[in-house]
C-alpha cells in the first residue's frame, strides 16, 4: 500500500509540475514551461519555455522558489506556485508580465487547472486551495487525505483527484468537497 501510494504521489508531483500550452489556431505549435529550480539550481527558481523543442530564455520572477506551473484551457494565463512564500502568480503568456499575486499556501507542492477553466486547485503540505482564475483569487480550501502531494483534473473537469500519502482523494469541483477516497483496494464514498 504505501508503495503503491508513494509511487502515485511522485508521478502526480512530477508530470503536473511541467505545464503545457496548445495553441488553439496554431496545433503544431507550443509552449512548454518548466520550473528549474531542481534542474538547474543555479537559475533560482526561474521557469523555462521550451517551444518546439527548443529551449528560450528563462522567465524570470520575484519567486524563490518556482515549483509548480499550469496554464489555463484558453492558454492566456500561466500559473506560478511559489514553494517558499506560497504566493501564487499568474502570468500573461504573451507579455510573460505577472497580471496578480495571489495569498496561498506555504510549501504549495502542486497546481492544476480544470480544462472547464475558471478552477485550479494547488496542493500543499496541509490542504488543496481552490482558486478563481477568472477572478485570481482565493475562493476556499478542500479538505483531503494525509499529506496531499499532487493533483489532476479528469478530462470533464467534474472531479480532481488528489494523490495522498497513502491513497488518492477524489473531489467533486462544482462542491469543493471530498466525496471519496481510492486505494489499492477500491473506491469508497464519503
Amino acid at each position: 500500500m504505501k508503495l503503491f501510494s508513494g509511487v502515485i504521489a511522485v508521478a502526480a508531483a512530477v508530470a503536473c509540475s511541467i505545464a503545457w500550452l496548445g495553441l488553439a489556431s496554431q496545433a503544431e505549435a507550443h509552449t512548454v514551461y518548466v520550473p528549474t529550480w531542481a534542474v538547474f539550481p543555479d537559475t533560482h527558481g526561474g521557469l523555462v519555455p521550451i517551444e518546439d523543442g527548443e529551449a528560450q530564455d528563462p522567465v524570470e520572477g520575484p519567486w524563490g522558489i518556482a515549483e509548480a506551473a499550469a496554464i489555463t484551457p484558453d492558454g492566456e494565463k500561466l500559473y506560478v506556485t511559489d514553494l517558499s512564500s506560497g504566493t501564487i502568480y499568474a502570468i500573461d503568456t504573451r507579455s510573460h508580465k505577472i497580471v496578480a499575486e495571489i495569498a496561498g499556501p506555504a510549501h504549495a507542492s502542486d497546481i492544476a487547472i480544470s480544462p472547464r477553466g475558471g478552477l485550479a486547485y494547488v496542493v500543499s503540505l496541509a490542504r488543496v486551495s481552490a482558486i478563481d482564475t477568472n477572478e485570481d483569487k482565493l475562493v476556499g480550501s478542500v479538505g483531503a487525505g494525509d499529506r496531499p502531494v499532487g493533483v489532476a483534473f479528469a478530462p470533464d473537469g467534474e472531479r480532481a483527484y488528489v494523490a495522498n500519502y497513502q491513497d488518492i482523494s477524489v473531489i467533486d469541483t462544482e462542491t469543493h468537497k471530498e466525496v471519496g477516497r481510492i486505494d489499492d483496494d477500491r473506491m469508497v464514498d464519503l
